[in-house]
C-alpha cells in the first residue's frame, strides 16, 4: 500500500486521506475530486490486492490497519466509504487522524445482538460462499446491489465497472471476511474528534435505519454509491468538520485564558444557573453539566446527586475543587454510553456548538424521561455593540446568534418527547464602559467570527466607537448591554 496524491495543494486546511470501499479502488472518487475545492491536498490508499499491485498473500485486518496508520500523513482528515468507512472509525483511535467522515459505512456490517441494523449473518454467509465459488459473477451481483436506490441506474452501473480493478480473489476474500470481524458500535460514541456518518435512504447494502443508532448521522438520498451521487452532501459535511476543527480550539483556549477570573465577571451566567437548577428534582441523581465552566452548577445543587462536569477548556476544569467529577470533551461528541444520565444541563454554553449535534447526543444519552436543561443566547444579544461598530466600520465585531424561532425548530426536530421554553431580555449595566466592554471579555465569549477585524484597533475608531455607545447604550446613569436568552425544558 502507499499513499497517492490525487490532489495538490497548498492549502490551508488539513490534507484529506479517501478510503474506497470493497470491490473499488481509489478510482471511486474521480468524480466527487473533480466538483471539490480545489486546491486541497487529497490522498487515496488502494486496500491490498485493490490497485495496480499484485497481492500474493492475504493480509490479516491487524496488519493492514497498522500498515494504513503509518501510512496517513502527521494531521490529516479520513474520509471513508463502505468498508473504507468502517477502516476509517478503526485508523480514527490514532492522533493522526483530526476529523472523520463515513460514507454508507455501517458501524457493524453484519448484525449482532446489540446492532440490528444490519445484514443477517446467514446472507452474508451466502456471499463469501458464492465469492469463494465464483468470484467474477458474485462481484457482478454486488455491482448490482451497490446501483440500487440509484436514480441513474444504469449509467451508475457502467461507470463503476469502467472504474473496478483487476480481481484478485484471495485479497478480495480477506477483505471480505473484515467486515464480519469489525465492529465499531462501542468505538464511535468514543471518538473525540469532529465526525459525521452519512447513511443513504435507499441503501441495499447498509441500512438507513443504522443512522438512528449511529451518532453524528444523517441520511441523505441515493444508494449505495455515494462518492457518486452524494458529492454535495459529502462537500457539506466536510465543511463542517474543517469548521468545528478549527473554530473549537480557539473557544477553547479564550475560556482557558478566562478561567481565572471567570467568575467575578459571570454575573448573568451564575443568574441563570441558579434558575436553570430550579428545574432540577431529587429525582435527577445523575446529571451531566456541558460546558460546566467553574462549576457552578454542581456547587450550587440544593440535593445531592452525581455531577460530571464537561468542559472543552481544560483550563476551567482545572479551577474544580479536588474530587470534583470533571472531563474535558467536545458536546457534540460525548463520551458516554447510551441512557447514562437522567439529566443534562448547560448554562450559557450551546451557543458554541452545532446545536442539532448537541441535541441528538445529549438525547442519545438521557434515560426515558431524562431531562435536558439548558439557556442559550438568541438574536439581538449584544445589539448595542453591533450597532454601534456598525457605524465605524464593516467588519463583524459581535458574534451572531439564531432567531428563537430557529432554536425552536431545532429543538423540535430532535424528537423529544415535551418542550417548555421561555425567552427573558437581561441587562448588565456598569457606571464605566472600558470595565462593561472588559467583563464580556473577562469570561472567554471573544468575537469567533470569519471575517473578524485582527490587528490593532485605530485610536480613531475606538474613540468613535466610544461615541456611538454613548447613543446606544447609555441611559444617563450608567452603561448597559442586553442579553436576549431562551430558556429551554426537553424531555426524553
Amino acid at each position: 500500500m502507499q499513499l497517492i496524491l490525487l490532489n495538490e495543494g497548498p492549502s490551508t486546511q488539513l490534507p484529506l486521506v479517501l478510503l474506497h470501499g470493497w470491490g473499488h479502488s481509489s478510482s471511486i472518487w474521480r468524480s466527487w475530486l473533480e466538483q471539490a475545492a480545489p486546491g486541497r491536498q487529497v490522498y487515496g490508499i488502494n486496500l491490498p490486492g485493490f490497485g495496480d499491485e499484485a497481492q500474493n498473500a492475504p493480509q490479516s485486518l491487524a496488519h493492514t490497519l497498522n500498515a494504513l496508520t503509518a501510512l496517513l500523513p502527521a494531521a490529516c482528515v479520513l474520509v471513508g466509504w463502505s468498508l473504507g468507512g468502517m477502516l476509517a472509525c478503526q485508523l480514527a483511535c490514532s492522533n493522526k487522524v483530526k476529523g472523520l467522515l463515513s460514507l454508507a459505512a455501517n458501524p457493524s456490517f453484519i448484525a449482532r445482538p446489540h446492532w440490528p441494523w444490519a445484514m443477517a449473518p446467514e446472507v452474508f454467509a451466502q456471499f463469501q460462499h458464492n465469492f469463494a465459488e465464483d468470484p467474477a459473477a458474485t462481484v457482478q451481483r454486488f455491482s448490482q446491489l451497490q446501483t440500487q436506490g440509484d436514480a441513474n441506474r444504469k449509467v451508475r452501473l457502467a461507470e463503476i465497472k469502467s472504474l473496478a480493478p483487476a480481481l484478485q480473489p484471495a485479497a478480495w476474500a480477506a477483505a471480505l471476511s473484515w467486515l464480519a470481524e469489525v465492529d465499531n458500535s462501542a468505538l464511535i460514541p468514543q471518538l473525540r474528534q469532529p465526525q459525521r456518518h452519512l447513511f443513504a435512504e435507499a441503501d441495499s447494502l447498509v441500512p438507513a435505519t443504522a443512522a438512528s443508532a449511529c451518532p453524528h448521522s444523517q441520511v441523505v438520498p441515493g444508494g449505495h454509491l455515494l462518492p457518486l451521487g452524494a458529492q454535495g452532501a459529502i462537500s457539506q459535511a466536510l465543511h463542517e468538520i474543517d469548521h468545528a476543527i478549527t473554530r473549537k480550539p480557539r473557544i477553547a483556549r479564550a475560556f482557558s485564558q478566562a478561567a481565572g477570573h471567570y467568575d467575578q465577571h459571570a454575573l448573568l451566567q451564575q443568574r441563570l444557573g441558579a434558575e436553570l437548577i430550579q428545574q432540577l428534582t431529587p429525582a435527577h441523581q445523575r446529571i451531566l453539566d456541558i460546558g460546566c465552566g467553574t462549576g457552578f452548577i454542581a456547587r450550587s445543587l440544593t440535593h445531592p446527586a452525581e455531577v460530571i462536569n464537561l468542559d472543552l477548556a481544560w483550563g476551567m476544569l482545572k479551577t474544580l475543587p479536588q474530587g470534583s467529577l470533571k472531563l474535558q470533551a467536545d458536546a457534540e461528541h460525548l463520551p458516554f454510553a447510551s441512557a447514562s444520565f437522567n439529566a443534562i444541563t448547560a448554562n450559557l454554553a450551546l451557543q458554541w456548538c452545532d446545536l442539532p449535534r448537541v441535541l441528538s447526543e445529549a438525547k442519545r444519552c438521557l434515560t426515558p424521561g431524562g431531562a435536558l436543561v439548558f439557556n442559550t443566547l438568541t438574536e439581538g444579544t449584544l445589539s448595542e455593540i453591533a450597532q454601534a461598530w456598525a457605524e465605524v466600520d464593516r467588519f463583524p465585531h459581535v458574534n451572531t446568534f439564531p432567531s428563537i424561532e430557529a432554536i425552536l425548530e431545532q429543538c423540535r426536530a430532535a424528537g423529544f418527547s415535551q418542550m417548555q421554553w421561555q425567552v427573558a431580555r437581561h441587562r448588565v449595566v456598569d457606571d464605566n464602559l472600558k470595565s462593561l466592554l472588559m467583563s464580556i471579555k473577562g469570561i472567554g465569549a471573544k468575537n469567533q467570527q470569519p471575517g473578524r477585524f485582527t490587528g490593532l484597533t485605530p485610536r480613531a475608531r475606538l474613540n468613535a466607537f466610544n461615541r456611538a455607545m454613548q447613543q446606544h447604550a447609555w441611559d444617563g446613569e450608567c452603561w448597559g448591554v442586553s442579553y436576549q436568552v431562551l430558556t429551554l425544558y426537553l424531555q426524553a
